[in-house]
């Protein structure tokens, strides 16, 4: 079993490899978004000293 994890980790690494020299294509993209963390505590009603605890 452990064989057969290893093999699968290199593969994925030989297939990172080859998306980031740009010689193929990722299967999956995701993006994400950045938050106004200074509007967190007012949308959950909490004072800013409850969520420093």
């Amino acid at each position: 079993m452990e064989k057969i994890l290893f093999e699968d980790l290199k593969q994925s690494l030989k297939e990172a490899k080859a998306i980031r020299a740009g010689e193929m294509n990722a299967s999956r993209r995701f993006t994400v978004n950045s938050i106004d963390i200074k509007a967190v505590p007012a949308k959950l009603a909490c004072p800013r000293m409850n969520l420093l605890r």
